[in-house]
């Protein structure tokens, strides 16, 4: 059944690929252990949408290069955003770069390891290695991840 469901979901990204849909494809986790590939939302925590690039699917882990402004935090999802610490996040390959908009200059590049639905940063104020930071959802130029240590970051694709 497992390997059905992998077949129907690579069958279901190369045709949007074929026909270069604007639809989104999204991966969810179901409950015992493997993952479905459909064209709507997964249910809350089990999944997001996934990018077609170049004929390859990536987790939203996959969708990071460049620069990202983390605009805001919040408690929760959809809690009151604190937008008062702006912070510039360089993602290249597998290093990352942070920046507070009020410092004069950037941290040393950090090393990045991609996970399935995030990342983690090899660096103790990021929770290190074994923390992983969550990509809740990323669409177009906007993303929101759930820190390793708690915690919502609101990101948008660009310099601060």
């Amino acid at each position: 059944m497992q390997q059905f469901r992998m077949l129907a979901g690579l069958l279901l990204v190369a045709t949007a690929v074929a026909n270069e849909a604007r639809a989104e494809v999204y991966k969810c986790s179901l409950p015992g252990g493997g993952s479905e590939y459909r064209d709507q939302p997964c249910s809350p925590g089990k999944g997001g949408a996934i990018q077609i690039k170049g004929g390859a699917a990536a987790s939203a882990g996959g969708g990071l290069s460049g620069d990202w402004c983390e605009y805001a935090v919040s408690i929760d999802e959809n809690s009151e955003k604190d937008a008062t610490s702006a912070a510039q996040w360089t993602f290249n390959g597998n290093q990352v770069k942070y920046k507070l908009k009020a410092a004069p200059m950037a941290g040393p590049w950090m090393p990045l390891k991609r996970v399935e639905g995030g990342f983690a940063v090899d660096h103790a104020l990021f929770g290190g290695a074994g923390r992983t930071w969550r990509i809740v959802r990323q669409s177009g130029g906007t993303m929101l991840v759930k820190g390793p240590l708690g915690g919502y970051y609101h990101f948008r694709r660009g310099a601060c």
